[in-house]
């Protein structure tokens, strides 16, 4: 949808590179979608450390790259949707993302042309727990979409692999109600 009003746009790849293959679409490619945010940033403002927060890797690189990076700040939020507000998911009951919840992402897409090709970056601001499936569905003892090996848990603080895009959708029958 994103790409299809960009591709429009006659001020957009002059030069009519053709669309990177990767995270086309296409079926080949469907199997996993990644998203990324930049773990630095070049240095522009006063920052010129990494804060005491930071991880110890973190710190050295920063001090490593001379002064031209610093340590990205917009790192994506996770949360949970309680009582009509939001709970950083590190207080949580659950403090981490498991099979079976609902997720509410928030990104922002961006178009790259490079040399050669063109396409976009998917960059991850927020992810918010809503809900979690019907135990049924969860439960691959009884024909559920979960669990799924390849999915590792989301934990603040942690680099995350790929969210497999199957059609989980397509398992939930017309009397299946989910509620959040």
């Amino acid at each position: 949808m994103f790409e299809n009003e960009v591709v429009k746009n006659t001020r957009f790849n002059k030069a009519r590179h053709p669309r990177c293959t990767w995270q086309n679409g296409d079926q080949e490619n469907m199997r996993r979608y990644v998203m990324t945010s930049r773990v630095f940033i070049p240095h522009k403002g006063p920052q010129s450390s990494a804060r005491p927060s930071d991880h110890p890797w973190l710190q050295r690189a920063v001090q490593n790259s001379g002064g031209q990076y610093v340590v990205n700040p917009r790192k994506p939020a996770v949360y949970e949707w309680v009582d009509n507000s939001l709970l950083d998911l590190a207080e949580s009951d659950r403090p981490q993302f498991d099979p079976g919840d609902i997720i509410w992402m928030s990104f922002t897409v961006g178009f790259n042309i490079g040399n050669e090709e063109w396409w976009p970056d998917v960059i991850p601001i927020e992810f918010i727990r809503v809900g979690r499936l019907p135990e049924h569905l969860i439960d691959d003892s009884h024909g559920g979409i979960y669990p799924n090996p390849e999915v590792t848990p989301l934990v603040p603080g942690l680099v995350f692999q790929p969210i497999t895009r199957e059609p989980a959708c397509s398992t939930l029958s017309p009397e299946t109600t989910i509620t959040y």
